[in-house]
């Protein structure tokens, strides 16, 4: 999968906004020091942020704004990697059609080393529009790293999130806790001692105020 592909498969800026609050408040609780997910809903004035690193240095964020979404995804291994093919260029066409209202997210420092967007991918979506834009380029044959970057966001559901996560932190979360926070229900320390018996409920409200997690329609 590409970024084009991966344009066509994610759902609206609503339904990516709540699954990534999901995804962030279950890896606070279950993630221990290590958690791969984050949301921090005051990020900047009038917008959030979304990240995803796996720790060997790939990574993704959405920005969520007023003016829209923006995804940026960095696959360090990608032969798209501007540090990585020696030029410390973008790869032709990564921001070609990106609107100018989305401009200042792609060149915040948060995204930027050296004077280059960090990245071998990018999405946008506006507010009125009916689809996510993805620049016209021309893959290589290890592609930009969409595929497995968005997995977790694209299989998103409680059984799929147990599973990665026991594999992935070594213990199984209770998988009707989980899916008690994909519904949207309040996170009480209880819940969070199922997902995780060791962790530090004393962590559990700046968890929520941080993400901003509550009952979220999906959409």
């Amino acid at each position: 999968m590409n970024s084009a592909e991966l344009a066509r498969m994610l759902p609206g800026i609503s339904e990516v906004r709540r699954r990534s609050v999901v995804l962030a408040v279950l890896e606070g609780v279950t993630g221990g020091d290590h958690p791969r997910y984050s949301f921090d809903a005051g990020w900047r004035e009038g917008a959030a942020l979304a990240s995803m690193a796996d720790g060997s240095g790939n990574e993704y964020s959405i920005v969520f704004a007023d003016e829209g979404a923006l995804v940026i995804g960095f696959d360090h291994e990608s032969e798209m990697n501007p540090y990585g093919n020696g030029s410390q260029a973008l790869w032709p066409g990564l921001l070609l059609g990106l609107p100018p209202e989305l401009v200042r997210w792609a060149e915040d420092p948060r995204f930027v080393e050296d004077g280059v967007l960090c990245a071998t991918l990018c999405l946008w979506r506006t507010p009125g529009s009916t689809a996510w834009g993805a620049g016209p380029i021309s893959y290589p044959e290890d592609g930009d790293g969409a595929g497995w970057l968005f997995r977790g966001l694209l299989g998103c559901s409680p059984e799929l999130y147990a599973s990665w996560a026991t594999n992935v932190h070594g213990a199984p979360p209770d998988v009707e806790a989980v899916r008690a926070v994909f519904d949207g229900h309040p996170l009480t320390p209880a819940l969070a001692l199922r997902m995780n018996p060791a962790y530090d409920t004393a962590s559990l409200d700046p968890l929520l105020e941080l993400t901003g997690y509550g009952p979220v329609a999906a959409g």
